[in-house]
């Protein structure tokens, strides 16, 4: 038990210095002591919690296109993988998320571009966000 407060308050941390990243650290640990879609259902209502103050003081800031790819890309993703995660053997859910964070840790670090900077809607960056709602959904 002790682990997982630990856990979860550096995560919490480090996202109240970053912005993000407290699923990045709470998913690979919590998965370490059970299977990945328990560990999903068990974090989804206190991370979305957690994020509901950015989300209402950082909205305005973002552009109506990327809101809009966003949020077309999260509600797809989201409710594809909330479906899917409890149908899917563990073992595979944790190659599929493996995989996908280390993609997209290659991507950010060759230069990917936040989608705040995009001019216009990329059908390749509706595909990423909703890869990634649809891992995490």
């Amino acid at each position: 038990m002790a682990i997982f407060l630990v856990t979860t308050l550096v995560a919490l941390f480090v996202k109240g210095l970053t912005g993000f990243g407290s699923a990045l650290i709470i998913v690979p640990v919590f998965a370490l002591f059970m299977p990945l879609n328990k560990v999903v259902h068990a974090i989804a209502l206190p991370l979305a919690l957690s994020n509901l103050p950015m989300a209402f003081s950082g909205w305005k800031h973002l552009p109506k296109r990327a809101f809009i790819s966003s949020s077309v890309s999260f509600a797809l993703g989201i409710a594809l993988g909330s479906y899917w995660i409890d149908d899917v053997p563990d073992e595979l859910l944790r190659k599929v998320l493996g995989s996908t964070l280390v993609i997209f840790s290659i991507f950010q670090l060759f230069g990917g571009r936040s989608i705040t900077k995009m001019p216009r809607i990329h059908w390749a960056e509706v595909f990423r966000l909703s890869s990634a709602s649809f891992v995490s959904g």
